[in-house]
């Protein structure tokens, strides 16, 4: 079995660190080591006429961490082919049972041209090939492969009962779902020799990761004589590809029986995670719902233990053992045999420090005005910092900070931002800001030198009126719940709600000068304009969103009472919009109503980061051009006014020249009327992508977005090791060996603190800390040819 070094994606674990949970909890990843899908390349026929297995895929394979499955037909295994099987069987190959004879053993109708074996031939064709099996290499097979892939019940059934198969290939040619439990029926994708046999092979490596599933892909022979065999060029090419699949956290190539092992403790075990806040341990438990027979398990499961809100760097022990453990952010992740025993994670922090509550901030012209609740016992003090643009991710580290409240002051550099209050009051007016810039504060509390995991608020501040570039958010005074719309559906009459800040998108909004008066709410996603139904006097004429009709219904005034909110008020009818009454409840409709000045009509309209990556056209457009990163592509899409469609759409991205290149074009007429486009781009490189949209008119004549840019971090690029560090950190260099690199450490307060040039860059490169202070570092990588990157970690004392 491969000891393959322990990896965790951020990608195969984002889902459990998306919000700081209350309590901790536990689950097995659905792969080991977190990859997302799994996958086994089963080599068939393995006897005296098959060379090419042993020859070429053994090798092959092995050089690149890569173990298979072979079947071996026993009947054709002499001394030469068991001396092969035990040399591969060393190197993590799995050999399983491929009968003794090859003769078929199915139903008649499914065997036309081949010799059929009945019942009386299982004491050879299965008991003696699996006795065979186990007397020349020393191990049991668990696992059948069919010939000619037919079979019977009966077969299956003796497989399992009598002789203790844990599975066999007898499915039909198709994925494994992530919850397949029959594992003597396993579906497989059938051998291809032919001129395109690669192309077929990236596509199953293909299917399986897009499904999260398993795939056995069955192969026979390399550059050899035998039945299906296909060239070493293919073999290689395909192997290459899958080795880059491991190396980027997406796909677990095993032996089948390790795959079989894995779920089969995956299914059997549930956890619990109970904590002892006096010290600070946390007892994962293990049941078992199932009964296994442990003696046939080939690998440990992963376990992921979401620390929710308790802090500390954990050791794991399973009994006596200690097990290796990985540690990211919120998430501790080890691999373990559950009936071994429970494993207790401990740490020497008791528990978590309380944050404060109900942070707040209310938007001004240059400056925002934060406000807190403390916690109401074991804090000393609360720190505030503020950076721009991006968000915090690490707590302050020890007691010595300097606090400004003026951004530009001279507060403590803090990670890339600055410390804007230190104290015990609740209140703080944070000037030096930019407006239009989206500004993250985050406040921690201290109880001696531990702090506490933090809340975070963002704002943009604005000046007197509306930024037109800029993007609102509308909260009604009364309830605090948002101007929203009920569904992300871009069609006319979608009815306003009040919603809770769900989907940001559909609760941001563009406010548009339309005079010096008025204004016009444009929804952040789709560009329509809000406006009311009819031109009814009537109370409660209801709000939609919809295309440009008649202007004054789709005009609003923003009138500001002496404490800062507002009321917006309808020109057609000079009415404000309301709520219909004091109604805490989800989808209350949003009304027309007489101005009685009341709390129902006042609303804050605090600037806030537009959807993201959202650009606009330099002509204006209706075009809403966004894009996010999802499962290592980057998912660009765009919505178009359905009178604005153009002849075809560029997709274009920046290279690393500065200059943009296009990557697809999409006929623009090709869409129903809902006009929504996608592209995925699966080439994305470490660090900033930037893209841009190019709209192409009929005449030739085009507009151009502003660019967007999606941040990407590839999995196992520039890896750190150890990290958290003591003494030294170790950076893989493997992608621009022999080229020439510089590594600049810089410290939180963003001042370079070792610098190391290298002409010739070898696979590692190991920098020095013992002498560094106890913090947070980052390590900028510069290396010829390639995409600027930063990895951060952390020295401990």
């Amino acid at each position: 079995m491969f000891k393959s070094t322990f990896f965790l994606s951020l990608v195969a674990f984002s889902f459990l660190s998306l919000t700081s949970l209350l309590s901790q909890t536990a689950s097995f990843a659905n792969w080991k080591d977190n990859k997302k899908a799994a996958y086994t390349i089963v080599h068939d026929d393995f006897g005296d006429y098959v060379t090419g297995i042993y020859d070429h895929a053994y090798p092959i394979a092995t050089a690149r961490g890569i173990a298979f499955s072979f079947g071996a037909i026993t009947g054709s295994c002499g001394p030469t082919e068991w001396t092969k099987a035990r040399t591969m069987m060393a190197a993590g190959h799995e050999c399983i049972n491929h009968s003794h004879s090859h003769k078929c053993g199915g139903t008649a109708s499914n065997c036309a041209g081949s010799v059929r074996y009945g019942q009386a031939d299982f004491g050879l064709e299965l008991d003696g090939s699996t006795n065979l099996i186990q007397t020349n290499t020393g191990v049991r097979p668990l696992f059948f492969i069919h010939p000619y892939d037919s079979y019977t019940q009966t077969v299956l059934n003796y497989l399992k009962n009598n002789l203790g198969y844990i599975g066999s290939r007898a499915g039909t040619g198709s994925l494994n779902t992530t919850n397949f439990t029959n594992f003597m029926n396993l579906n497989f994708y059938g051998f291809d020799n032919s001129a395109n046999a690669i192309s077929s092979l990236k596509t199953s490596v293909d299917d399986v990761i897009a499904a999260s599933g398993y795939l056995m892909r069955e192969l026979h022979g390399i550059d050899d004589p035998s039945f299906g065999a296909i060239t070493k060029a293919n073999y290689t090419a395909h192997l290459d590809y899958v080795k880059t699949k491991m190396d980027n956290g997406l796909l677990w190539a095993a032996p089948v029986s390790e795959v079989i092992t894995y779920k089969m403790q995956r299914d059997a075990y549930t956890i619990a995670t109970p904590y002892t806040a006096s010290t600070g341990t946390i007892n994962v438990n293990f049941t078992n719902t199932k009964i296994l027979n442990t003696a046939i398990l080939k690998t440990p499961v992963t376990v992921n233990v979401n620390l929710g809100t308790i802090v500390g760097t954990f050791t794991a022990t399973q009994g006596a053992n200690t097990l290796t453990v990985s540690q990211n952010g919120r998430i501790v992740s080890f691999n373990v045999y559950p009936h071994q025993g429970n494993v207790v994670l401990k740490t020497g922090v008791s528990a978590e420090l309380n944050n404060v509550s109900n942070l707040t901030a209310q938007t001004q012209a240059a400056s925002t005005l934060l406000s807190w609740t403390n916690p109401t016992a074991n804090f000393d003090e609360v720190l505030i910092v503020a950076k721009a643009t991006t968000a915090f991710t690490t707590r302050p580290n020890g007691t010595t900070y300097t606090a400004d409240a003026n951004f530009q002051g001279a507060g403590t550099a803090f990670e890339g931002g600055k410390v804007v209050y230190l104290g015990t009051a609740a209140s703080i007016n944070v000037t030096g800001l930019t407006n239009g810039t989206l500004y993250h504060f985050k406040a921690f509390s201290r109880l001696g030198a531990a702090w506490s995991s933090g809340v975070a608020v963002s704002v943009t501040p604005f000046a007197s009126g509306f930024d037109a570039t800029a993007c609102y958010r509308l909260t009604a005074r009364h309830s605090g719940k948002v101007m929203g719309l009920k569904s992300n559906s871009t069609a006319d009459g979608i009815t306003l709600v009040q919603n809770p800040w769900t989907n940001v998108t559909n609760q941001v909004w563009r406010i548009k000068a339309v005079d010096a008066t008025y204004y016009q709410l444009l929804n952040g996603l789709s560009g329509k304009v809000l406006t009311v139904q009819n031109a009814s006097t009537a109370d409660g004429a209801a709000m939609i969103q919809s295309a440009n009709q008649v202007a004054a219904h789709q005009q609003f005034q923003f009138r500001q009472n002496t404490e800062g909110y507002y009321a917006l008020i309808a020109k057609h009818s000079a009415r404000a919009v309301d709520v219909t009454g004091d109604n805490t409840a989800d989808n209350t409709p949003i009304v027309q109503w007489y101005d009685n000045g009341g709390t129902n009509q006042q609303w804050t309209v605090a600037a806030v980061a537009c959807p993201v990556g959202t650009a606009a056209l330099s002509s204006g457009r209706v075009v809403a051009f966004n894009g996010y990163v999802d499962n290592h592509k980057g998912v660009l899409q765009w919505v178009v006014n359905s009178t604005d469609l153009k002849d075809y759409y560029e997709v274009q991205k920046e290279d690393e020249t500065n200059n943009f290149k296009p990557l697809t074009i999409l006929n623009g007429n090709s869409k129903d009327a809902l006009r929504s486009f996608s592209f995925a781009d699966e080439t994305l490189t470490d660090g900033e992508n930037v893209y841009r949209l190019k709209s192409v008119n009929t005449d030739g004549s085009f507009e151009l977005s502003e660019p967007i840019t999606l941040k990407y971090q590839q999995p196992n690029l520039y890896v750190l090791y150890p990290n958290p560090s003591i003494d030294y950190v170790e950076v893989n260099l493997t992608t621009c060996e022999n080229s020439p690199v510089v590594l600049t450490v810089v410290d939180a307060s963003g001042h370079s603190v070792k610098t190391v040039s290298l002409d010739k860059a070898g696979k590692y490169q190991r920098i020095d800390v013992e002498n560094f202070a106890a913090g947070q570092y980052f390590l900028h990588i510069n290396a010829v040819g390639k995409r600027a990157a930063t990895r951060v970690f952390i020295v401990l004392k």
